[in-house]
């Protein structure tokens, strides 16, 4: 196929051949959508999730498309993940045109038996939108009917990734920080939501960062345990944690796990 020797030519699928594979799909679709005088959106995932938005369809499919393009098929659980969230985020928001397919593009064919596992998550799923697979035979029709497009994409995937990347028009950031506030008091109403915090909050609210408080940690569980020993006083405690730090090249997880077998001895 000739999808085949595009595939091979960007690359093994790293970081790099994904998005090349996004490029050349997005603007594959895009040239063959509108040529049929519908629209097609290359998207922005932080918004929509997805890759692309075919909002009248094509062929096929009629209303609402998303399309999502992978270079590697994910594991059902990565599927079912996805599918998930996304269906959140369509069907929670009220200000949201209903999606009625999601087409799912890979660069490579995918076995019966992944095929089979595709399905019956899916249908476990009891989804609100139709969900479509497509490999490299769906797409060499399209490629087939658009070859000198095809060849000229490929052959330009750097110019054409450089180009999206500086095209995204500017947003106003205000509108888009009271949206995000917006989705995110809904989800916590919702109870879908978490928050994760890194030591720098806590730091700034005069709390100790992990080393020092593991340190802490290390100086009463010695005091403790050397409690008895007259010998053994406050300045030989510090020097023993810090000659432990510097043997051990310190390590917040590895003396956490120290601390918390030693302090539960008892």
């Amino acid at each position: 196929m000739i999808i085949d020797s595009i595939v091979d030519s960007i690359g093994n699928g790293g970081p790099k051949g994904y998005y090349a594979f996004e490029t050349f799909v997005n603007n594959l679709l895009k040239h063959y959508i509108e040529k049929n005088d519908k629209e097609y959106i290359v998207t922005d995932e932080r918004q929509s999730m997805t890759d692309g938005l075919a909002p009248e369809g094509f062929d096929e499919f009629s209303g609402k498309t998303l399309i999502e393009i992978k270079f590697s098929p994910p594991s059902s659980k990565g599927l079912a993940f996805f599918l998930t969230t996304l269906t959140q985020r369509f069907c929670n928001d009220a200000g949201e045109q209903p999606c009625e397919n999601l087409v799912f593009i890979f660069a490579k064919g995918i076995s019966p038996s992944r095929e089979s596992l595709y399905t019956e998550t899916v249908s476990k799923l009891k989804l609100p939108f139709k969900v479509v697979i497509w490999g490299p035979k769906e797409l060499n029709k399209i490629v087939l009917r658009n070859k000198k497009v095809a060849n000229e994409i490929a052959s330009n995937l750097f110019s054409l990734r450089l180009e999206s990347a500086i095209s995204k028009p500017n947003r106003d950031w205000k509108s888009e920080r009271e949206e995000t506030v917006l989705r995110l008091k809904d989800s916590y109403k919702r109870g879908q939501f978490s928050l994760f915090l890194g030591a720098g909050v806590s730091s700034s609210a005069g709390m100790p960062d992990w080393n020092t408080l593991l340190n802490s940690l290390f100086v009463s569980y010695l005091t403790r345990e050397f409690d008895e020993d007259s010998a053994i006083g406050n300045t030989a405690i510090q020097q023993l944690v810090s000659r432990l730090n510097t043997l051990d090249e310190p390590s917040a997880l590895m003396a956490a796990r120290y601390l918390r077998k030693g302090l539960s001895k008892r």
